[in-house]
C-alpha cells in the first residue's frame, strides 16, 4: 500500500495559517502601533511558534515578504537566509512602511555579513524607516560580543549629537536608543555618550496612540552603569 506523498509547504499555505490565527483585537493593536494594512492580527507568540515550525523553509522568505501581509513580513525576517544578497536587503528596506517591520529587519540584517555596510548606507537615507533600521543595526552591533573598538562607534555618536533633533520621528527614537546602548558598551564610550546625552537634553518622539515613552538617555545610562558587573570593561 503506497502512502500519498506530503506536498511541499508554500508561502500561500503559511499565509493562510497566519490569517486563521489573527484576531480583531491584535489587529487593532498592530494598527495603533503604526502597522499598515493588510494586517491579520497574529500575536508575536503565535508568529514565534510558526518561526520554529518553518525555520527550515528560508527559501519561502521572499514570497512571504512579497505578500505584503504584516505578519508574513515579520515571519519572513525570522526565517530568511542570512546569505541573502544586498540587493534584496535594500529592496526590503526601501519598502518599509512602519517601525515594527523596520526593527525586525534590523534584527535580521545585524546577523548577516552585510550589517556594517547596511548600517553605514541606511542611516544616511531620507526614507524614515530605512534610516531607523540603520540605527537599530548599530544598537545590535553595540550589544554583540564582538571585537569592534570604541573608535568604530565614535563617529556614529558624533552624528547623533549633530543630527538627532533634526531627524525624522522614528529615526530620533532609534538614535536615542543607539546612544544608550553604545553608551553602556565600554568604559571608553560611557563618558562620550553621557556628554552627548547632556548636550541633547530631552528627545521628543511621537509614539502615536500608544503608551510608549522615550527613555532619558543620560538617566538610563547612569542607572545601567550603577548595576554592578553589568558594564563591560
Amino acid at each position: 500500500m503506497s502512502l500519498t506523498p506530503t506536498l511541499p509547504v508554500t508561502a500561500t499555505d503559511i499565509i493562510q495559517e497566519l490569517s486563521a490565527l489573527g484576531t480583531p483585537q491584535n489587529q487593532k493593536i498592530y494598527l495603533r502601533h503604526g502597522a499598515k494594512d493588510p494586517v491579520a492580527g497574529v500575536s508575536f507568540k503565535n508568529i514565534g511558534m510558526l518561526k520554529k515550525r518553518y525555520k527550515k523553509h528560508a527559501a519561502l522568505a521572499p514570497d512571504l515578504w512579497a505578500s505584503n501581509l504584516h505578519e508574513a513580513r515579520l515571519l519572513a525576517l525570522m526565517i530568511a537566509d542570512p546569505e541573502l544578497p544586498e540587493s534584496t536587503l535594500d529592496a526590503w528596506a526601501n519598502a518599509l512602511d512602519n517601525y515594527i517591520i523596520a526593527d525586525e529587519l534590523a534584527t535580521f540584517v545585524s546577523k548577516t555579513p552585510h550589517a556594517p555596510t547596511k548600517l553605514h548606507d541606511w542611516i544616511h537615507q531620507n526614507h524614515e524607516f530605512t534610516a531607523q533600521c540603520g540605527w537599530v543595526i548599530l544598537s545590535h552591533l553595540a550589544l554583540a560580543k564582538n571585537d569592534l573598538p570604541d573608535t568604530y562607534f565614535t563617529p556614529y555618536l558624533n552624528h547623533i549629537k549633530t543630527h538627532l533633533h533634526s531627524s525624522a520621528n522614528r529615526v530620533r527614537h532609534a538614535m536615542n536608543q543607539a546612544l544608550i546602548v553604545v553608551g553602556v558598551r565600554s568604559a571608553g564610550l560611557h563618558a562620550q555618550a553621557l556628554v552627548i546625552a547632556e548636550h541633547l537634553g530631552e528627545v521628543q518622539v511621537d509614539h502615536g496612540q500608544t503608551g510608549c515613552k522615550t527613555p532619558d538617555a543620560k538617566a538610563y545610562i547612569a542607572r545601567t552603569l550603577a548595576r554592578k558587573g553589568y558594564v563591560r570593561a
